[in-house]
């Protein structure tokens, strides 16, 4: 059970290279459904990209060098 007061019992796995942008994203009402700090394949040597998802589409007119926004619909 979350210790967190006032969480309502709504407690998610999250990648936990992830968890310090990911809680503040939330913290600023950007709600995230899903997100992956990445992967190493090993047989490949290659790094798979990092993603987080959104509940909504949200007007980022300033992301960081190397982002990219890439807009999906799951379902």
């Amino acid at each position: 059970m979350c210790k967190v007061k006032d969480c309502y019992g709504d407690v998610i796995e999250v990648d936990e290279l992830f968890v310090p942008v990911i809680a503040e994203l939330n913290r600023k009402g950007y709600r995230t459904i899903a997100c992956c700090s990445s992967h190493f394949d090993s047989g490949s040597h290659n790094a798979y990209s990092s993603y987080i998802y959104f509940d909504n589409e949200y007007p980022f007119t300033n992301l960081p060098n190397g982002c990219m926004i890439k807009i999906c619909i799951l379902g």
